[in-house]
């Protein structure tokens, strides 16, 4: 009996120890984002995005960041062109300025949940859901 409670503890303690299974590896991330919806942290509704054209986020593992629209490179101002991730934390970096526009977009965020279909970021401020392009 003091046999089988040893074993019971191990194992309980040995899967308390497992990454957590909504992050999916690094090779997920790589690769081009839509955004999809987001929300607030403290609000309970999302808020879908219908814009007047499509636009997606490309990570690259080289830690550079790729913006199109409607398929198409652009150099969008107050936006990060480098990132640096370290575990499940994105530091964004080397931000295009903006002329007469005083840029407040957060430096860093976190993976909340990563898979071959959902990329979830939350920047302290908004979680903010990506589907990847197809």
């Amino acid at each position: 009996m003091k046999l089988f409670y040893l074993l019971s503890t191990v194992a309980f303690l040995l899967s308390a120890c497992q990454k957590d299974q909504a992050v999916g590896p690094d090779n997920l991330l790589y690769q081009r984002w839509s955004i999809y919806q987001t929300k607030r942290i403290d609000d309970n509704a999302w808020m879908m995005y219908n814009v007047d054209a499509s636009y997606d986020t490309e990570y690259r593992p080289d830690g550079t960041l790729v913006y199109r629209r409607n398929g198409q490179v652009i150099n969008p101002c107050c936006f990060p062109s480098k990132f640096l991730k370290t575990d499940n934390l994105l530091q964004y970096s080397e931000w295009t300025p903006c002329n007469y526009v005083l840029c407040a977009q957060p430096n860093s965020a976190t993976i909340t949940k990563l898979s071959n279909s959902l990329l979830e970021l939350n920047d302290g401020i908004r979680i903010t859901q990506y589907r990847p392009i197809q």
